[in-house]
This record gives structure tokens, sequence and C-alpha cells, in this order.
């Protein structure tokens, strides 16, 4: 059973077989700027003056090696 916004008392279904949620699903969910392509976020934060992007304060901050090794990036300076 689930209680919603609302108080009232609903039933949740989930489209997963019973072995995928045992022994495939993470306990929590990766936060997306951990899985996800960082191009965009990169070119956003340069634009907007970000001069050191390994040392910037992400809320989850992705792995530094996707920074540094990142495809597409060869010789993109990070940092001063």
């Amino acid at each position: 059973m689930y209680v919603g916004v609302s108080g009232c008392h609903s039933v949740c279904y989930r489209l997963y077989t019973e072995n995928a949620y045992k022994y495939e699903l993470f306990p929590n969910t990766i936060p997306e700027i951990q899985r996800t392509n960082l191009s965009n976020v990169v070119l956003l934060l340069k634009s907007l003056g970000v001069t050191n992007l390994l040392n910037f304060d992400f809320i989850d901050p992705p792995p530094q090696v996707r920074f540094l090794r990142g495809p597409g990036w060869p010789g993109l300076r990070l940092a001063h």
C-alpha cells in the first residue's frame, strides 16, 4: 500500500520481475550527473566563467576521471 500526498491509499505496480528486483536493481539510483554525458555541463560552466571544473562544488560530483579522460575532450584545460 502507498499513501499519496492527498492521504488516499493506493496501490503501486512496478514493471520488472522479482528476480530483477532482488539481483539487478541498485539500492539507490545513481544521480543523473554521474551517469550522463558531461559535454553540455562542461561547456555551460566554462561559458559562465568557471575556470576550475575539478574543484567545482557539485551537489553530486561526477567522477573526476570523466573530466580528465572524457571522450571528445583531448587537450581541454580544466584548471589553470
